[in-house]
């Protein structure tokens, strides 16, 4: 192995499968989105069992986006997804359809940036 071939860094690794990982960040949310659908019918302390959940699933970067420290942007963007869909339904309390709505727009906005960030990398 030649001396520059052992100084140069590692290329950057590109990430895995764009659409694996928007599958998964589109499916957890959803789940989320769910814990906090079920925790608006808590009639006492739902809104500690949603920011449980919106904790839990900021936490859960690593397994959303692979190597978060190189893909900052996208790690950043979970994050505030993963924090603001459980909080706005708990505490807006929307209706069935306005709810489905927020829920799937957080999931396609979610698919979006990681088929954009999949395809640029």
């Amino acid at each position: 192995m030649s001396r520059i071939a052992r100084l140069s860094a590692p290329p950057s690794p590109a990430f895995p499968s764009a659409l694996a990982a928007s599958a998964r960040g589109a499916g957890l949310l959803v789940t989320l989105a769910l814990v906090a659908g079920a925790a608006t019918l808590v009639p006492v302390r739902g809104e500690l069992l949603a920011l449980i959940a919106a904790i839990g699933g900021m936490l859960a970067v690593p397994l959303i986006v692979p190597q978060p420290e190189r893909h900052l942007a996208l790690a950043l963007s979970w994050s505030a997804l993963a924090l603001c869909l459980p909080l706005a339904l708990v505490l807006a309390r929307p209706d069935l359809p306005l709810g489905a709505g927020l829920t799937l727009g957080a999931a396609g906005a979610w698919t979006a940036l990681a088929c954009l960030a999949g395809r640029r990398l």
